[in-house]
């Protein structure tokens, strides 16, 4: 399983949960962790089969 966790933080407690989900999951499986952007899209993209 793949996952990405894309947020947006003002205050920075959503970083922090951020940082805290991804502690909790396997490393090697996340194919991005941060703010909304376009290496995120591609990133998912990747991660989708074909439609």
């Amino acid at each position: 399983m793949t996952y990405a966790i894309v947020y947006a933080s003002k205050t920075g407690n959503t970083r922090l949960l951020a940082e805290t989900i991804r502690e909790s999951l396997p490393q090697d499986s996340c194919l991005w962790r941060g703010g909304p952007d376009e290496r995120a899209l591609a990133a998912l993209k990747a991660a989708l089969p074909p439609l």
